[in-house]
């Protein structure tokens, strides 16, 4: 017989001196009692090939490798869900815009717009002829027309003027809103954060509330248990062999071997209990911890979410504030100096001389000076309607543009969520070709569309572990063995034990020690060979 230490070079230089690997090449159930994680880890590395190469290769999947630039498909999917989101938060806020602007909107009909620009031709006509006729008149007629071409200069100074007024405050009730509308925004996300929140922490209140139920249960059953007296037990005092009286001693021994069997198993239910008490009291302690951290980002939230409502509220007060009111003529660089020299010229028209006929040509201009300010504000309504339309195509444009991408988008996000089954299933189909009877399980998919990892396996469809009788499980460990031998290139003894608990034993490409139950007093070696 050889020591242990003399057959170790031996098995150091079968295996290269891993004696973890010698295990797994000779116990059947060695592999099996690896952590769930290392045997996947060895199971992928059985696996070989390059299945991702191979299935960007498809037709199907060309376009996944501009989707991963360089990623994993993790990162690629929550890259594209962020976009999403953006993108949805954009095309929610379109329906509201547009809505502003069509209430903006002030009909004109096409009969009432020919009108005032017909209008409006025929009065300016009527200008025109009037300056000419005061412009060709005796006496100062020279004089009267320059304060004339000075004052249609004025007039055009002070038009500007009040047309860069009106811009400036279009712009400033644009921004106003642009601003109302971003906090807006903030506040409904805020409120969304709330509700999560919320939802949260009405779960972790659930699950404490049951925890502690469960918990008062577990003391009250424990309580019951401990509080038990020895029951009396009776032994018949006879043999059961020869059916003669015991003696005395060893029917007290009987008794007390009761006793102590009915206090270890008291004892055992004892123990149980209090690790489900305990289990159940750190569970209860992290649920309070969460539920803590939930209520103080609550509380925090609720600070920033009323501090938003106000913003919101002043915000919107200022937009209001803006669209309600006017432009600022007054305080426009130049129109104070500008308003003074066409009143100036103005009353120097009106001084110049008593004229009858004069007065009353510029009487009756003026007059139809003033009928002009109704058919310009036609027009002027019109071409603003005219710009608000143009601005509620763009933003239809613009919604079907988002939606468009949206769409796209979804279809990026199935796609990926496909190339990780068809890459999870041809993993799995590579590492099962090395096995007959076996069938790994190396992923599973989640409700939520994400890929986790695991590591079970059936045996003829039968769950390991959950139905598998003892010879199945033996020749499912011998199977892995010959699949672990092909992918070291070693072939090494397989010790069985409980042989005799197979009816048809698996074989390896190796020797097969069996370890069989005999009725021999001795023990008895046996060696058999392949033929």
């Amino acid at each position: 017989m050889k020591l242990e230490k003399e057959y170790q070079p031996y098995v150091q230089a079968m295996v290269g001196g891993d004696e973890k690997t010698f295990q797994l090449l000779t116990d059947h159930g060695a592999f099996l009692r690896l952590h769930w994680t290392e045997r996947r880890r060895q199971l992928m590395a059985m696996a070989g090939g390059d299945p991702e190469r191979e299935l960007l290769g498809r037709t199907e999947f060309t376009k996944v490798a501009e989707l991963l630039d360089g990623c994993k498909p993790e990162e690629a999917k929550k890259r594209l869900m962020d976009r999403r989101k953006r993108l949805s938060n954009e095309l929610s806020q379109l329906p509201a815009r547009m809505d502003e602007l069509e209430r903006t909107l002030s009909p004109v009909d096409m009969e009432e717009l020919a009108h005032a620009k017909e209008q409006l031709a025929q009065l300016e006509e009527n200008i025109a002829a009037v300056d000419a006729e005061i412009a060709n008149g005796q006496g100062a007629a020279g004089r009267l027309n320059e304060l004339l071409r000075r004052k249609s200069a004025a007039a055009r100074r002070v038009a500007e003027i009040a047309s860069g007024a009106a811009e400036d405050h279009l712009r400033a009730v644009n921004e106003r809103r642009a601003v109302y509308d971003g906090l807006l925004a903030r506040q409904k996300r805020m409120e969304a954060e709330m509700a999560g929140l919320k939802q949260r922490l009405d779960d972790r209140y659930t699950r404490i509330a049951e925890r502690e139920s469960q918990r008062r249960d577990l003391l009250a059953r424990y309580h019951e248990i401990e509080d038990r007296s020895v029951p009396s037990f009776e032994a018949s005092g006879v043999c059961e062999a020869c059916g003669q009286a015991l003696p005395p001693e060893r029917v007290e021994a009987a008794l007390e071997k009761m006793r102590a069997c009915w206090e270890q198993q008291r004892e055992a239910e004892l123990r149980v209990i209090l690790e489900k008490g305990l289990a159940c009291k750190r569970e209860l302690e992290n649920l309070t911890n969460e539920a803590d951290e939930l209520v103080n980002q609550t509380d925090v939230l609720t600070g920033k979410m009323s501090e938003m409502a106000g913003n919101v509220k002043q915000a919107e007060t200022e937009w209001e504030e803006a669209r309600s009111g006017s432009p600022n003529l007054e305080a426009q660089p130049g129109y104070a100096p500008a308003k003074e020299q066409l009143d100036q010229i103005e009353r120097e028209i009106e001084a110049f001389g008593t004229d009858t006929r004069r007065q009353e040509l510029l009487d009756r201009k003026a007059q139809w000076q003033r009928a002009c300010a109704q058919p310009r504000a036609i027009l002027m309504r019109a071409e603003q309607n005219e710009t608000v339309k143009k601005r509620m195509e763009e933003l239809a444009v613009e919604k079907k543009r988002l939606g468009a991408e949206l769409v796209t988008i979804d279809g990026h996000i199935e796609l990926l969520g496909e190339y990780v089954r068809a890459c999870c299933s041809a993993m799995e189909e590579q590492i099962n070709r090395h096995f007959r009877s076996i069938r790994w399980k190396l992923f599973d998919t989640a409700k939520n569309g994400s890929v986790q990892d695991l590591c079970t396996a059936t045996v003829n469809g039968v769950p390991y572990g959950g139905g598998l009788n003892t010879g199945a499980s033996i020749n499912a460990g011998i199977e892995i063995i010959r699949a672990l031998s092909g992918v070291y290139d070693i072939s090494a003894p397989c010790f069985v034990d409980n042989a005799e608990a197979v009816n048809a034993l698996a074989r390896t490409d190796g020797q097969m020690i069996e370890l069989r139950v005999s009725a021999d007093e001795h023990l008895t070696m046996t060696t058999y060979t392949d033929d």
